[in-house]
């Protein structure tokens, strides 16, 4: 019985052994897994601080670009103005024709701006969901 009796304290504290060791490399991983999550958030942080003032760079500068483009779309302007005052001798013609131009630039925007409010509305979605809704079960 005696042999007996020394093996259970043995098993025993094999097993308590080895339920320490697994608590032991559990916590290592929890802190570990702490540590990752601690270096993630901290790129993540910096990240959107990079993304905040490349977000307002792009502002500025889409700004920027927009009175520069504004600028040289009315150089070009005056530039057709001026030639075709050269052509006919008359300032009025000249700014009528590029008025006119202009005109008619704004009408074919104001159709195509149309067509694309027209199909933003998903009128084919729309005509199915009716359908579907309109169905006797």
């Amino acid at each position: 019985m005696q042999a007996g009796e020394e093996a259970r304290p043995d098993a025993q504290d094999a097993a308590a052994s080895a339920a320490v060791d697994s608590l032991v490399a559990a916590r290592g991983a929890v802190v570990q897994a702490a540590q990752v999550a601690t270096a993630a958030w901290g790129v993540l942080r910096a990240e959107l601080r990079l993304a905040q003032a490349s977000g307002s760079r792009v502002v500025v500068l889409g700004l920027v670009m927009l009175v520069l483009a504004a600028s040289a779309w009315l150089a070009i302007l005056a530039t057709i103005a001026a030639g075709i005052y050269e052509l006919t001798g008359s300032v009025f013609i000249g700014m009528g024709v590029v008025a006119l131009a202009n005109v008619l630039a704004l009408v074919w925007i104001a159709r195509v701006v149309k067509a694309c409010a027209r199909d933003l509305g998903l009128p084919q979605t729309r005509a199915v969901l009716r359908e579907l809704a309109n169905r006797e079960p």
